[in-house]
């Protein structure tokens, strides 16, 4: 017999129904009634029809009985509080407010867990993006750097009012081309490996300055997979790309390194999680919006919970039960103003790393050798990526033999018309048509960021144009355009 069916022959049934404890409700069923999932789903949806609020339900079909339980009421909408943001010294920096599961209580996810990497599921305006924009500002608001790869282009560079636009923050960088995410993911696990290279030589890796908490964003993952497949095999790869290995390594290995993983998708499905290692590694999963079976499977497993369609509200789980939760609503203003007090966080490390290095010898007495040298005159840590508004001649060193073009920046219109394989002419009159994103000034000259550098010709194709590779050695050996040296 059909649900719909067995639910008229047996309309009474719903009538009998008593309190139990508490502002509880105990439903009793039939004996003849075969209890699949779909019908309870059915039953709960008239229970929650004939009381106001919002049930929970347990059910034991073995005593053929049902009990729901209220919920507090979840807010139609939750704002990140300004005094948090105001407070960020205080604040707990591993510990990103997600959204709130009832008036009251908030939920974290906690970056210092097993597992700190998250994976938010949501279709275009379930909030997927504000959600991801509310971990990359609390990293930035703690000093941290962030890279967003874009495959749609406009999902974290939307001009338009109320929408979310990173471009020009402090560091951040937007990655929108295959080419550059495949240098930036190679970069990423280059860097993580470098923390745990510098680990075992003894070093310090608390220094916040020298060793940053970093976090990848990896938006709309399925267009990423598949344009990272295509772009591999233009290349002449054979087998799985390496920028795929390395995010499992990230998954694997970024917790101690703090260098974390966040992923959006439209879906979960094994075409963007790849694996089932993958899917275990994401410490904090989000479903925002309803989610199909599938999706839900992926993400919680167990039966498919129905979810509200309303904006911002949905599911999360941190490795127990999925709750249902609204998501952290942050406005533009806000992460613009995170960003900001991160760059100063940034920028006191700095001066005091400065103020560390500078050693002077008795009164009275001549140096026996040269005094350190400040900060500022250091060549670049080859891991440390320069952001908008630092040089890399500002960021502290650790000298390495076989140095990674990660954070190498040019300096003057020669440098990068070289490195393009251009002319000056050429690169001034594109400058002025299109501006480079990032652009710096050290001295009197313009400086790049070799990613930003990519990143704005890869959008402009022309004819003869040199191929990037990103795995190539920028600089020549012994040479470093950055620092001079």
């Amino acid at each position: 017999m059909g649900m719909q069916a067995w639910l008229r022959e047996h309309s009474g049934w719903a009538d009998v129904l008593w309190p139990v404890g508490r502002a509880k409700v105990g439903v009793r069923l039939p004996k003849d009634m075969n209890a699949t999932g779909d019908l309870l789903t059915l039953i709960q949806r008239l229970v929650e029809s004939r009381f106001p609020g919002q049930w929970v339900m347990q059910s034991n079909t073995r005593k053929f009985r049902l009990t729901f339980a209220p919920t507090k009421p979840i807010p139609s909408l939750v704002s990140l509080p300004d005094q948090w943001i105001q407070s960020a010294k205080k604040s707990k920096e591993f510990s990103v407010p997600i959204g709130m599961v009832d008036d009251k209580t908030w939920s974290f996810i906690e970056l210092e867990s097993e597992t700190p990497h998250t994976l938010v599921a949501g279709a275009t305006g379930s909030g997927k993006t504000v959600t991801i924009t509310m971990l990359i500002a609390w990293v930035l608001l703690h000093g941290g750097i962030v890279d967003v790869i874009d495959p749609k282009r406009v999902g974290f560079a939307d001009h338009r009012k109320g929408k979310i636009d990173l471009r020009g923050l402090p560091n951040v960088r937007i990655h929108t081309d295959p080419e550059s995410w495949e240098y930036v993911v190679t970069e990423y696990k280059q860097s993580m490996d470098r923390v745990y290279s510098d680990l075992e030589a003894g070093a310090d890796i608390d220094d916040r300055f020298i060793y940053p908490t970093r976090l990848l964003v990896i938006d709309e993952k399925g267009a990423y997979t598949r344009a990272m497949r295509s772009h591999w095999k233009r290349k002449g790869g054979k087998g799985i790309p390496p920028a795929f290995d390395f995010e499992d390594d990230i998954l694997q290995q970024g917790r101690f390194a703090r260098h974390f993983l966040a992923v959006g998708a439209q879906q979960a499905n094994a075409y963007v999680l790849r694996s089932t290692d993958a899917r275990f590694n994401y410490g904090a999963k989000i479903g925002a919006g309803p989610q199909d079976a599938m999706s839900w499977r992926m993400l919680f497993g167990g039966k498919r919970q129905p979810t509200p369609v309303l904006k911002g509200r949905g599911f999360w789980s941190n490795g127990a039960e999925p709750v249902p939760i609204q998501l952290t609503y942050i406005t533009q203003e806000q992460v613009q103003r995170m960003a900001f007090i991160g760059n100063a966080l940034r920028r006191q490390w700095l001066e005091e790393r400065t103020a560390e290095t500078l050693v002077y010898p008795p009164a009275g007495e001549a140096p026996t050798e040269a005094l350190t040298a400040p900060v500022g005159t250091v060549p670049v840590h080859r891991d440390t990526v320069p952001v908008p508004g630092e040089t890399a001649a500002s960021v502290p060193v650790q000298r390495d033999t076989e140095p990674a073009p990660v954070s190498v920046v040019l300096v003057g219109l020669a440098a990068a018309a070289e490195y393009l394989n251009t002319t000056i002419g050429a690169l001034t009159a594109a400058r002025k048509r299109n501006p480079i994103p990032g652009e710096m000034r050290q001295g009197n000259q313009p400086a790049w960021n070799v990613v930003d550098l990519r990143e704005w010709h890869s959008k402009r194709p022309r004819a003869g144009a040199k191929q990037l590779d990103p795995t190539e050695v920028i600089l020549s050996k012994g040479e470093d355009k950055a620092s001079g040296e």
